[in-house]
């Protein structure tokens, strides 16, 4: 006597389908190819998704960008990809250069410790002894635009 071990899995936590796989010892359905062509399609979505650069305005009012501390007529830049243990931030900052004050907006590597958590790249400038007035990140498109 054959006896089919039959096993239903339910997927609707998956993919919002309210479908179900039938797996039996012997043969495997359809359902389960086209469940794996949608999880295909959905994990490559998300990794194009998480692959989009982002996009910071740039300008540093040393290199006669006058309209750099205002923010208005700044142009922007797609950042580079950052190392591999690093991430990438907008970063807007006033400095303080022998007596002149100094405005920057760019994109800027954020770098991490041993155990993975972000250095805080505002703090770190101030640290290193540069004199920072006023200091922002930020991790959307174009968020560096805000008057300094």
């Amino acid at each position: 006597m054959h006896f089919e071990l039959s096993i239903i899995i339910n997927l609707t936590e998956l993919l919002g389908n309210y479908k179900y796989i039938w797996v039996s010892n012997d043969k495997i359905s359809s359902c389960i190819f086209t469940m794996y062509i949608k999880t295909l399609f959905v994990t490559l979505f998300f990794a194009y998704a998480v692959a989009e650069k982002l996009k910071c305005y740039k300008c540093d009012s040393s290199n006669g960008h006058p309209n750099c501390q205002s923010g208005s007529g700044i142009g922007h830049v797609t950042c580079e990809e950052p190392p591999a243990d690093a991430g990438i931030t907008c970063l807007a900052y006033s400095e303080n250069v022998n007596g002149v004050t100094k405005y920057v907006r760019d994109c800027a590597i954020v770098g991490g410790t041993f155990d993975y958590q972000a250095i805080p790249l505002c703090p770190s400038m101030r640290e290193r002894g540069r004199d920072i007035r006023t200091c922002t990140t930020c991790a959307t498109n174009d968020c560096n635009g805000t008057p300094l």
